[in-house]
């Protein structure tokens, strides 16, 4: 029984991917053809394709290059269970800083809101404290908002 090859087109077919991204992952290293004819032709096998499946799928996660050179030389499943925990945590801190940025801007709507609903006063918090400021003249600038702080109520 003789081995079925693949092409480089058919690799790119077959992973939704482009001819130029797999002729990439084999300049970079990480998924090398079997076989390189004289016309620049390249063939790999089975075990290849799916290596390259595997490449796409670290890829999509934004696992670095080197990472991924470094996994493919891991002697055993206990590195490659670190490496993903290692990773597992990045996307944790990831999510929490996008989550922290997602409260701020559904902060500030609120306040747009709030001022969009009560275009007369305005509201800032300083030392913790709420002022609400009513009937202020918003051509003024922030240092005679300032000075006029008899205005604003608790």
């Amino acid at each position: 029984m003789t081995e079925k090859f693949f092409k480089t087109g058919d690799i790119a077919k077959f992973h939704n991917a482009s001819s130029d991204t797999v002729r990439y992952y084999d300049k970079e290293g990480l998924v090398k053809p079997s076989i390189v004819k004289r016309n620049k032709y390249r063939y790999y096998t089975l075990n290849e394709t799916l290596n390259f499946g595997n490449v796409t799928m670290l890829r999509e996660l934004n696992v670095p290059i080197s990472s991924i050179k470094q996994r493919l030389g891991f002697g055993g499943i206990h590195e490659i269970l670190s490496q993903n925990d290692s990773h597992i945590q990045d996307m944790s801190d990831e999510i929490m800083v996008l989550q922290r940025k997602i409260n701020y801007l559904n902060m500030f709507n609120e306040r747009l809101k709030s001022f969009h609903e009560k275009p007369n006063e305005l509201e800032y918090i300083e030392d913790g404290y709420l002022y609400i400021c009513r009937g202020m003249n918003f051509s003024m600038s922030l240092n005679e908002v300032m000075i006029r702080r008899s205005n604003v109520l608790l």
